[in-house]
């Protein structure tokens, strides 16, 4: 094969081969065929609300505020019954850490957030606004209990912390630097912040009148966040291993109270001592005794927000392989349970997948990885030479990606990238269609197209959809697609009818913070049976189609 292999059709091209097909598929969508029986469409795995959950804080009502990177946006969570509401949607309600105002100070019931770029405030009947901008790394936030608001830079040389006047009247103050990276901490009865060092295993207090630092305790491992409650009794959270720990502030003792699914994000306490800790990877809170150690999940999982699938096997059995930014995740395609394996070193992280008995394929942040499932290593990875959207294993082992910025599909090999045709309109999700041929989801032209692996020529299957983001081969011969636009399933098959086999799905990414160009999952059985990944709501769907007549 030649090293680049351009596209074989200009639109005049198109027109002159493929006008059989392209006919085809502008009638696609006027045959729709109502004569098929309504599929039966149910909930493998069932939705949440939550798309990631970071920061979090306690209100005076006992009620819960937590950020979310991922889902762009504030959440409000009643503890007792689990109900998620936005408080601030996306974009502005992008948040790391959050802190609300104490009850009884110039600073009640103010909201405050950072963003890694920003510190954003949301006061009683106003509206969502920068209190500082230009705030780069800005993460751990918390008020005082009289009302002073402060936050670090984690990350920056200097790893500032710095006071900010909550209603926007005082200009920032810078209380220290040259301390070491701060993270999720937390005022103590004392008056002092109490954080982890992130990066080692100990917590340090910090008076930040004096700006005096001391050493608290060590030996808490990967420490992502320490929190004291009113008796001055400190709690932290191992984000590797997901260990809870609590020092005893008379006796200095140190106990592991529970440990979570790592990786653990942030936590906080309520005045009746209830433990909230947050688990960005599965968009979950959990609350934890304080005493005891006695757990119950409040409210989400097990999706941080699924996105490209693949039908694969675990242990011996047929299992779906779903891509997550917080790392991939099995998913049993008969009792929907799911495990997702360790992301200690972030190495699982997806937006598209593939897989077979020996590897997977992972796209994420324009980079391809392949993974040894069975030494569970990095064996091969590319480097940011392209921006891969959709990924597919050929039979013959080849890894096939579609690439979004020149709008190609090429082939992985060890020398690089080999294009194999060219000229796509925003190709996104890929299937294989034949041992010598895939299909693309042209998603800005809303077409799906046949393309030969040899020769590189395209031909249309169907047009005129609305931003075709996934698509699949069923077992009779049909291709199943999925639209963002619409949140419209349908089957389309050999002899142009397209038939709805499910709608009203929460198929877009928008307001989430992933490429708006990612693959809508889709898997087929070897029963015939359809699985989609609804990113938007975090549900897998199953869906009975019945052959064709």
């Amino acid at each position: 094969m030649h090293k680049k292999r351009m596209a074989l059709c200009t639109s005049r091209d198109v027109i002159i081969f493929g006008v059989g097909l392209l006919t085809l598929g502008a009638v696609v969508l006027a045959l729709t065929d109502r004569s098929a029986p309504t599929p039966k469409v149910t909930d493998l795995v069932s939705g949440s609300a939550m798309h990631g959950a970071t920061g979090i804080a306690v209100a005076d009502d006992g009620t819960l505020y937590v950020a979310s990177f991922n889902g762009q946006s504030i959440y409000h969570i009643d503890p007792k019954s689990g109900k998620v509401d936005v408080a601030v949607g996306p974009p502005f309600g992008k948040g790391d850490d959050i802190a609300l105002g104490p009850a009884g100070t110039r600073s009640a019931g103010i909201l405050a957030w950072t963003t890694l770029e920003s510190v954003n405030v949301l006061r009683p009947g106003g509206k969502p606004e920068a209190l500082m901008e230009r705030a780069a790394r800005a993460n751990p936030i918390a008020f005082d209990r009289d009302g002073r608001l402060f936050f670090s830079q984690s990350g920056t040389p200097e790893n500032e912390l710095w006071e900010l006047d909550p209603l926007g009247v005082a200009s920032p103050r810078l209380v220290l630097k040259g301390q070491g990276a701060l993270n999720g901490f937390g005022f103590g009865p004392d008056g002092r912040l109490y954080s982890p060092l992130f990066g080692t295993d100990q917590a340090i207090a910090i008076d930040v009148g004096s700006r005096a630092t001391v050493p608290v305790v060590n030996g808490l491992g990967s420490v992502v966040a320490v929190k004291p409650d009113a008796r001055g009794n400190l709690f932290s959270i191992d984000y590797k291993t997901g260990d809870v720990w609590r020092v005893t502030a008379t006796t200095g003792d140190v106990k592991r109270l529970t440990t979570l699914s790592p990786p653990l994000d942030n936590l906080a306490v309520a005045a009746d001592g209830t433990l909230y800790v947050s688990s960005t990877a599965e968009s979950t809170i959990f609350a934890v005794d304080s005493d005891t150690g006695a757990t119950r999940k409040v409210a989400g999982g097990p999706f941080n927000t699924p996105l490209g699938m693949v039908m694969t096997t675990r242990a011996g059995k047929p299992a779906l392989l779903a891509a997550q930014p917080m790392g991939f995740i099995y998913i049993d395609p008969v009792t929907g349970d799911t495990v997702r394996p360790s992301w200690d070193d972030g190495r699982n992280g997806s937006f598209a997948i593939a897989a077979d008995a020996r590897s997977v394929i992972t796209v994420f942040n324009r980079r391809l990885r392949k993974i040894d499932r069975i030494l569970d290593t990095v064996v091969r990875e590319s480097r940011d030479e392209i921006a891969p959207s959709g990924v597919v294993l050929a039979p013959s082992g080849e890894i096939i990606v579609t690439e979004i910025a020149r709008g190609a599909v090429l082939k992985w090999t060890d020398e690089g990238f080999v294009a194999i045709a060219e000229g796509l309109a925003e190709p996104t999700a890929i299937a294989l269609d034949s041992p010598t041929s895939i299909l693309v989801a042209e998603t800005s032209a809303g077409q799906i197209s046949r393309i030969d692996l040899l020769s590189g020529q395209r031909t249309a299957v169907a047009s005129g959809l609305d931003r075709p983001q996934g698509v699949v081969k069923l077992l009779d011969g049909q291709i199943a697609i999925a639209e963002s636009g619409s949140g419209v399933v349908a089957a389309i098959s050999p002899d142009g009818r397209r038939r709805e086999l499910a709608s009203g799905l929460a198929l877009s990414t928008a307001g989430l913070r992933v490429p708006s160009t990612v693959p809508i999952g889709m898997a087929v059985d070897g029963d015939g049976t359809l699985y989609v990944a609804c990113a938007g709501d975090n549900r897998i769907v199953k869906i009975a189609v019945a052959k064709q007549r």
